[in-house]
This record gives structure tokens, sequence and C-alpha cells, in this order.
């Protein structure tokens, strides 16, 4: 993470249920700044509570997203939260910017839909890092975590 990053603004791009609330928290309590970036009709509205600045935007506005993250500052942003696959595809309403990204893609799988946002964010400044960076108490830790090892066939479907 660049050095500029570390003390701007946590942008959180937030989707459903209570991920983006514990990453908020907990980035909050590591004394980051918090710019939630929440969609109407997915996001919980608690998220106010724990945000420094929270901008409502509907899904597909991209531009208004990139916007908003800009103006605070952020030059760092996690991507938290579910976006129910049909609400991809039914009442998005988007704005010139994402209207121009899905215009470029082949494929609409959610992952690639994903990516082509990270990439539009990393080409206005606005790095996309790993969800999980500021919940590392969320990651299952390395091994065997049953009373039991797998067996051979087990070790093999886990490769």
């Amino acid at each position: 993470m660049p050095a500029s990053a570390e003390k701007s603004p946590l942008g959180i791009i937030a989707g459903s249920g209570t991920f983006p609330l514990l990453v908020a928290r907990s980035a909050r309590n590591a004394g980051l700044r918090i710019v939630a970036i929440a969609h109407e009709g997915e996001t919980d509205r608690a998220l106010e509570e724990v945000s420094d600045v929270t901008v409502w935007i509907r899904l597909g506005q991209l531009g208004r997203l990139i916007k908003a993250l800009k103006k605070h500052g952020v030059r760092t942003a996690v991507m938290a939260g579910a976006i129910k696959k049909r609400r991809m595809f039914e009442n998005v309403l988007p704005d010139l910017k994402g209207i121009s990204v899905m215009s470029r893609l082949v494929i609409f799988h959610d992952d690639d839909i994903l990516r082509a946002v990270a990439r539009e964010l990393a080409k206005e400044g606005i790095e996309i890092v790993s969800s999980t960076t500021h919940v590392p108490e969320l990651i299952a830790p390395p091994g065997i975590l049953t009373r039991r090892k797998p067996s051979r066939t087990e070790k093999e479907d886990m490769v």
C-alpha cells in the first residue's frame, strides 16, 4: 500500500450483510476515517453510524461512486458485502461511467464486472485492496481446524 494511501480515508464500497459493518468498525478502531459508498436497497443503514461519510448510490452509478471517493481523498478502498445477483441486472440505473465500463465487457459474470470496476477505480488512482485487510481476525489460521486430519482422498480434493 502506498504511503499516501495509509493516511487517506478508507473507502468501503458496501453491499448487503454485516461484513461492511465489521470492516468499517475494525478500520475505524485502527484510526482510519471511513468513507462508505452504500447501495440503495442493499446496504444496511447501520453503516452510517460507523462511517464518517456515507454516500448512497444506485447500482451502476460508477461515476458518482468515483466522484465521491475522490472528493473525500480516498486512495484505498475495499469492496465488502454482497449484491444480490439478480439486482445486477434489474433496477440498475447506470450513469455514463457505468455504461462505458459495462459496454466494454464481453462476459457479464459478477467477477468480470467487479474486476472491471476495480480497473476503472485504479485508473482514477483508487486502489482496491482485499476486503479482509482490515479484519484479519476473520481469516482461519493455516493448518488443520478439526480433530481429524483429512484422508488422502480428501487432501486430493483440496488441491
